[in-house]
């Protein structure tokens, strides 16, 4: 008998001996896959963060589908693209060069070009000072051009702004952002904003912007414009040529908001918005009194939509494409 038992005994220890490997194995793998999973969530959610600044503050003209440092490629928009001379721009904002010429060697050593919003407000005042804490939107031919510049920045070399904080450059980042503070009266404070979504020639990067109040942009030397620009700006129309997810209605409220003669969609932008809003109703009680605004709407401005942006980070729709609904026959956006 103690015999029996001291075998069963060996059995056991030497099948514990066996399993103990085969088991610590499968235990290192299991941590390796949930360790390999929350990194992944991780992941998605700093993609979901980048993706969000975007639709909710407007970053980079509502680029938010492009990864970090994507070439801008041509599309259908870019045949709109014309080149102009410096000289245009500078009749309609006088003062334009005196206060540009501070990001000179931004603009020369780094081939770097400012567009977007601001400039677009400083034609409709025609004076470039006019605006504190503006952002100033900055694109860049390469990659390399992009972080050159951003050490450029970082190291105080814009002398007349006092030191900014430091902006750490990282791999997938989207944004380089410095509230620069003027050490005169004679400059206003701004926002310098490094957009490193896309780089490019401009032409292919103002041609990817949503909306076509968005498509200007200068090196000092050029001035590259949509062609339809001056006949929105002149009509008070706002146009979107490319309808990004979430993004509209920030982008919206933004350009069609005017201290003066107000904006408005013209027919086509006001369609294209309607059909974007009519299928994600159901995500929100907030869309869908949009989408009841907008069917017994003659026309969409500011005023019209205005009523939503207190609600817009909590509306939480979704990203991806959504089957279009039909429309009522009596919709006058047209």
């Amino acid at each position: 008998m103690p015999k029996f038992q001291e075998e069963q005994e060996k059995q056991q220890q030497e099948q514990q001996e066996q399993e103990e490997p085969k088991f610590q194995e499968e235990q290192e793998k299991l941590q390796q896959e949930l360790q390999e999973k929350q990194q992944e969530q991780e992941k998605q959610e700093e993609q979901k963060e980048d993706i969000t600044a975007d639709y909710y503050y407007g970053l980079g003209e509502g680029l938010a589908e492009f990864p970090p440092l994507t070439t801008a490629p041509l599309n259908e928009f870019t045949q709109f693209i014309v080149m102009k001379p410096y000289t245009w721009l500078v009749e309609k904002v006088p003062n334009l060069t005196n206060f540009l010429t501070v990001f000179s060697n931004l603009i020369n050593n780094y081939n770097g070009a400012i567009g977007g919003g601001y400039l677009r407000r400083a034609v409709q005042s025609g004076d470039a000072l006019q605006f504190q804490n503006a952002d100033i939107d900055f694109w860049f031919l390469t990659s390399t051009d992009l972080l050159n510049a951003v050490n450029f920045v970082n190291q105080g070399h814009l002398v007349e702004f006092h030191q900014p904080e430091l902006q750490e450059i990282q791999d997938g980042k989207v944004l380089y952002s410095w509230d620069l503070v003027s050490k005169t009266s004679d400059i206003p404070n701004i926002k310098l904003q490094i957009i490193s979504r896309l780089v490019g020639g401009i032409e292919n990067i103002l041609s990817q912007f949503d909306i076509t109040n968005a498509k200007i942009a200068t090196n000092l030397n050029q001035v590259a414009v949509d062609s339809r620009w001056e006949g929105f700006e002149s009509n008070k129309f706002v146009n979107i040529d490319i309808v990004q997810p979430v993004a509209i209605i920030s982008r919206l409220l933004k350009y069609l908001y005017s201290e003066g003669e107000p904006f408005k969609l013209n027919g086509l932008s006001a369609f294209k918005f309607l059909t974007w809003v009519g299928p994600r109703v159901s995500y929100s009680p907030y869309m869908q009194q949009l989408y009841d605004v907008l069917l017994n709407a003659s026309e969409v401005n500011y005023d019209t939509i205005s009523f939503i942006e207190p609600y817009l980070n909590g509306l939480n729709l979704p990203t991806e494409e959504i089957p279009p609904v039909n429309l009522p026959l009596t919709v006058s956006l047209m």
